[in-house]
């Protein structure tokens, strides 16, 4: 995990992006994760990854609040 010394170093470009794909409330019913992020590399790669509300809190952490991270984290809220 990124100390916070390195996190406030690394730039924008550096750092991957965040943004929500889709919430899936029946996949959170069922206690799966419900949240579709796609991440965006530094590097340009894509992908796209199921995340628990603990994933987001845990990606806030290292990377900071990105927009897409705060609405999937929200999106949990929403639709309890």
């Amino acid at each position: 995990m990124k100390t916070d010394n390195t996190l406030n170093s690394l730039t924008g470009a550096e750092r991957p992006k965040f943004e929500l794909h889709r919430y899936n409330p029946r996949r959170a019913i069922r206690g799966a994760k419900a949240a579709e992020v796609r991440v965006t590399w530094p590097d340009g790669e894509e992908e796209y990854l199921w995340m628990s509300k603990r994933d987001i809190e845990g990606n806030m952490r290292e990377w900071g609040s990105w927009k897409g991270l705060i609405d999937a984290k929200n999106a949990y809220h929403q639709n309890r």
